[in-house]
């Protein structure tokens, strides 16, 4: 099906620091795969942003390089910066939202909610990183379950990684996520180089259709990160 003139195109992509499965860093490398991509709201995980120091991080460099807006939602307090999910976007941002799914004796962890003005409206976008541990992602979906109700904006997609090892659809508890919002089908994304497992994960909400999916599979995007980004092409339900 060809995407009309309001198609979006999604993308979630761990950037892993920007560091490839080669051992080298380069954000100008995550930045060409990005181009490949040509996403309009592209939600990054393990990238570190520059929210609390004047210098540009590796989220605003790519911000600059692509043209977008960059949305901080790091974590992690790292040195002078902070390290964690982050978006970016084509679109103008109308509000953020930062929510804590941190649970003790783990890794921070957080949601990013961002409204965007669409062409067709208001919409939310919500990027996380779930945690390593089956419980910890349990309360984690549940903290989700509860953003996704608690505003009048119509969701967009909720993106990122989710840290799902296993390789059927979402069960217990992700089931929950997906009864209002259609889970986009799975593509292997982890490891990079011979993907293996399904890691990371695209829910688009009921105000939207999907067009087209899949993990993006590139000679660049093999090695830039140690995951392939995924993305989604996708309308509002309404268009013809």
């Amino acid at each position: 099906m060809a995407p009309g003139a309001s198609a979006l195109r999604l993308v979630t992509y761990n950037v892993h620091r920007c560091v490839g499965a080669d051992g080298s860093g380069s954000v100008e490398r995550i930045g060409q795969v990005l181009a490949e991509l040509g996403g309009d709201v592209i939600a990054v995980q393990e990238v570190v942003s520059s929210e609390r120091v004047p210098s540009p991080g590796q989220l605003e460099r790519l911000a600059d390089a692509s043209g977008r807006v960059a949305v901080p939602g790091g974590t992690l307090v790292e040195g002078d910066g902070r390290y964690g999910n982050g978006l970016l976007t084509r679109h103008p941002v109308r509000s953020v939202e930062r929510h804590d799914l941190s649970i003790q004796g783990a890794e921070p962890r957080g949601a990013l909610e961002v409204v965007l003005d669409l062409p067709c409206g208001p919409a939310r976008v919500i990027a996380t990183h779930l945690g390593l541990r089956a419980r910890e992602r349990s309360a984690q979906i549940e903290g989700l379950a509860a953003i996704l109700v608690a505003r009048p904006e119509p969701v967009l997609a909720l993106l990122g990684d989710m840290n799902e090892w296993r390789r059927r659809p979402f069960r217990d508890p992700l089931e929950v996520l997906s009864r209002g919002l259609l889970p986009v089908p799975i593509a292997r994304t982890f490891p990079a180089r011979r993907p293996v497992v399904a890691l990371d994960r695209i829910f688009i909400g009921p105000d939207f259709r999907l067009i087209d999916s899949g993990a993006h599979r590139s000679a660049l995007s093999r090695v830039a990160s140690d995951h392939l980004p995924l993305f989604a092409e996708v309308e509002p339900a309404g268009e013809a």
